[in-house]
């Protein structure tokens, strides 16, 4: 359902449900990167500053 929604392959799909607290996370890992409709509100992070 998630690949004809979003229109993209779909590698790999993990969930886990934790019982005790009644949450659940679902990772969707895509084939490709998806298109976003404004590129620019994405935050860039230099991974070389994240060592100091």
């Amino acid at each position: 359902m998630i690949e004809e929604i979003i229109g993209q392959p779909v590698l790999y799909l993990m969930t886990n449900t934790n019982l005790t607290t009644d949450r659940s996370g679902i990772v969707v890992i895509l084939k490709e990167l998806s298109e976003v409709r404004n590129p620019e509100s994405i935050s860039k992070i230099n991974v070389r500053n994240l060592a100091d």
